[in-house]
């Protein structure tokens, strides 16, 4: 919030905040709000999938927010150990999520979250 007064103040012409976290989103909203502006009058884009951030999204202040399943993102992790602890190849039933560019790199997906689509495991 501290950080985007000094802009908001500032009279800059801006229609969009993209956050690195929800945290940073949640307190860009508090900011616009402090300065009697209308978060849902400008797209707000964020990271996490935290819980105020969804609170945020469900109140129609934040516009979209990316989960980076944890849950998916262990049970990956937890693959890769064991197969490595039992000699099998690191990304053997996992072969889908190997970059392209580096085999020895795992991708997983990101999902988008928005006030039209919040997976279930994520009301809080």
């Amino acid at each position: 919030m501290v950080k985007l007064l000094p802009v908001l103040r500032s009279g800059v012409a801006f229609d969009a905040i993209i956050s690195n976290t929800d945290a940073m989103a949640v307190g860009a909203i508090q900011a616009l709000e402090a300065q009697g502006m209308n978060p849902k009058r400008i797209v707000i884009v964020s990271i996490d999938a935290t819980e105020p951030g969804i609170r945020a999204l469900l109140e129609g202040k934040l516009d979209m927010t990316v989960h980076q399943n944890k849950k998916d993102r262990a049970a990956a992790t937890i693959t890769v150990m064991d197969n490595m602890l039992n000699g099998r190849p690191f990304d053997q039933g996992l072969e889908k999520l190997v970059s392209p560019e580096n085999p020895y790199m795992i991708i997983y997906p990101f999902e988008t979250v928005t006030p039209y689509h919040v997976p279930g495991d994520l009301y809080f």
